[in-house]
């Protein structure tokens, strides 16, 4: 992670401290951790103050995890009470910890032992809001991890041939990931032909492809820890659903089109694609929202169906309107958008529609 990049997540959480009125926050799911502290499957605790940033790892990374981070005191982990006294020597009061990552077990258990040793108030916060503005070191990241979808996608699609199984075009784009320097799927991929493709999230089948047969494809990977997701339905000779592929595909431009940055709520992304389904007679068939943020997890804060806040610079959101007739098929067409210098650039845009 470079300086700049550490400078602006700093300031996110120094904002949520003052917002908050507290003396800290305290961090400790896996996403958050890699996201602060840019180490990947780091097992700990990291208490960000207004002056200083502690990271406590297990004692057996401690040394490497020293020597790679200095904009934290590295401190080794060995148990809660590791925790509990440095508490008690910066003599905090009020943390805020992630209520949208904390187990019960975890709240019980040490959490629980934190609030029984100390004279201190821990406070929830929504911690996944922290990570909705992507620095430009994300944002070069989530690029090139959606042209490598992009270019899978489009390499399946020659692969598309009558007999192929849903799990065998599976197979085919995890092997892909593997081939392209990805860390893995953002997703297990859904690959689903014919009569399959009206279930929104299929699991792959033996399920062969027959002449004319819808095929819808929704897939990701995981680039330098940073996750892609593009959904592309073709038609395979199927003149049925032509009409419904306009409609989706009308809904997912004029969505893409009605973005206004400082003036657009991320709501009305999802009502307007919606309105032209509605529209079109389909409304019922539309059975889920037509965004969600993504980043180093696949769905991230923004939701859009009860989000009434402007969408901003540095937001990374996907844009998927579908339409599902039940034991027919279904079309879906998804892509990923980027807020960037008040424009609105579409990642996957090279993926064919």
């Amino acid at each position: 992670m470079n300086l700049t990049s550490f400078a602006f997540k700093n300031h996110v959480l120094l904002k949520k401290i003052k917002e908050y009125k507290v003396d800290a926050i305290l961090l400790q799911n896996e996403q958050n951790l890699f996201w602060y502290c840019g180490i990947k499957n780091l097992v700990g605790f990291c208490l960000v103050t207004s002056k200083k940033n502690y990271l406590l790892v297990d004692q057996r990374y401690f040394f490497e995890i020293k020597n790679k981070l200095h904009n934290f005191l590295v401190i080794k982990y060995i148990s809660i009470d590791d925790l509990i006294n440095l508490l008690r020597k910066i003599k905090l009061k009020k943390v805020l910890i992630e209520s949208d990552y904390l187990t019960l077990e975890q709240f019980q258990g040490k959490m629980s032992l934190i609030k029984q040793k100390l004279n201190i108030s821990l406070l929830n916060f929504s911690s996944k809001f922290i990570r909705v503005l992507k620095t430009d070191e994300e944002i070069k990241i989530m690029k090139k991890s959606a042209i490598i979808a992009v270019n899978c996608i489009n390499w399946i699609k020659t692969k598309l041939k009558i007999g192929v199984s849903e799990k065998q075009i599976r197979n085919l784009i995890l092997k892909y990931w593997d081939e392209n320097d990805c860390d893995g799927p953002s997703f297990p991929p859904i690959v689903a032909f014919g009569k399959n493709s009206a279930i929104p999230h299929h699991e792959p089948t033996n399920k062969k492809l027959n002449k004319n047969e819808i095929v819808k494809l929704d897939i990701g990977c995981i680039y330098q820890g940073y996750c892609s997701d593009i959904t592309r339905t073709f038609l395979m000779g199927n003149k049925e659903a032509k009409k419904i592929y306009d409609i989706v595909l009308k809904a997912n431009l004029t969505a893409i089109e009605s973005i206004k940055i400082g003036e657009t709520k991320i709501n009305d992304v999802d009502l307007t694609a919606r309105g032209v389904i509605r529209k079109a007679g389909y409304g019922e068939y539309f059975t889920h929202y037509t965004s969600h943020g993504l980043g180093i997890e696949i769905h991230e804060k923004i939701t859009d169906h009860n989000n009434t806040e402007n969408l901003k610079n540095n937001m990374i959101f996907t844009i998927e309107p579908g339409i599902y007739l039940p034991n027919k098929f279904g079309i879906r067409i998804e892509d990923m958008v980027l807020i960037k210098n008040n424009k609105v650039f579409v990642l996957t845009k090279n993926a064919k529609k």
